[in-house]
C-alpha cells in the first residue's frame, strides 16, 4: 500500500488487477485506511484510492466544514468539492496503468470529463 502526500491529499492507493478503481471516502473521524478492507471485499480486482479529508473538526478529519451540527458551510463545500475533483483527476493520471489504454477506459474518461464539466458548471442533475 502506498501512502503519499505528493498529491493534494494524504491518501492510500492500492493497485488492482482490473481497470476499475473504487474511490473510498471516509466519514468524520476516519482516515485513508479505514475503508480499504471494505473496498477489497467489494471488488478484490479493483484499484483502491482513499484520500483523507483535509478539514479537522474537533481533532477529526472530514471532507468539508460544518457551521454547526447538520449545517454545512456551503461555500467551503463547493470549494472542497472542486479540490477533491482535482485530486481525483491528478490521481487518475499519476496511477494510470497499462490497462488504461483500452478504448473502454478512454470512453469512460471522456464521460467523466463531461460529467466533471457539467458538475462544475452546475448543470449536472
Amino acid at each position: 500500500m502506498k501512502k503519499l502526500a505528493t498529491l493534494d491529499f494524504l491518501h492510500s492507493f492500492l493497485p488492482g488487477r482490473s481497470a476499475r478503481t473504487l474511490l473510498l471516502l471516509h466519514g468524520t473521524g476516519g482516515n485513508e485506511t479505514d475503508l480499504i478492507p471494505l473496498g477489497q471485499s467489494l471488488d478484490p480486482e479493483a484499484s483502491l484510492l482513499s484520500p483523507r479529508g483535509k478539514v479537522i473538526e474537533n481533532g477529526m478529519p472530514r471532507f468539508f466544514r460544518r457551521l454547526a451540527e447538520g449545517i454545512f458551510d456551503e461555500e467551503d463545500l463547493i470549494r472542497r468539492t472542486h479540490e477533491l475533483a482535482d485530486f481525483i483527476e491528478q490521481a487518475s493520471v499519476t496511477y494510470v496503468t497499462n490497462c488504461s489504454q483500452t478504448p473502454q477506459y478512454h470512453r469512460r474518461q471522456d464521460e467523466q470529463s463531461e460529467n466533471r464539466r457539467m458538475f462544475r458548471s452546475g448543470t449536472y442533475h
